[in-house]
């Protein structure tokens, strides 16, 4: 039962590579192989386990970051079929060169995430709104 349990911490990430797969035409193990590749890329599983680990003083802060949280479970899957997209145009398309499609935006999110890791004792519920919203606006220069 335990191992059960345990294992359901992925129930929701794999809800976003079915449906990757599903709107994407994908195996499920490619596109598990993108999704997973893009959130290591943008260090979307530390945001998210650092937001849920904050200690929240009242029920506004809980549901602040639960839904930063559900922001940033979007925001890898938008982004997975939006990579994957590309990859339709040009099958050499690394995550690389996707995400350099907005540079600005993409090293606006490094430096965030940079500062937060090494200047600040941890991520704080205005430092993650912050950088989810980064990625929320990269989302949406990388659908059109």
């Amino acid at each position: 039962l335990a191992g059960e349990i345990t294992s359901l911490e992925y129930l929701t990430s794999g809800m976003g590579v079915i449906d990757v797969s599903r709107t994407c035409g994908l195996a499920w193990e490619e596109a598990a192989r993108h999704f997973y590749a893009l959130g290591d890329r943008l260090k979307l599983g530390w945001l998210r386990d650092s937001l849920t680990e904050l200690t929240k003083r009242n029920q506004w802060q809980k549901i602040a970051a639960t839904g930063l949280v559900m922001d940033l479970r979007n925001v890898q899957r938008q982004l997975t079929i939006a990579y994957v997209r590309r990859l339709e145009e040009r099958k050499d398309l690394s995550i690389t060169a996707f995400l350099a499609e907005h540079a600005r935006l993409v090293k606006r999110f490094d430096q965030a995430v940079w500062e937060i890791r090494t200047r600040m004792p941890s991520l704080t519920l205005s430092s993650g709104a912050v950088v989810t919203r980064l990625l929320v606006q990269l989302t949406e220069k990388s659908q059109v």
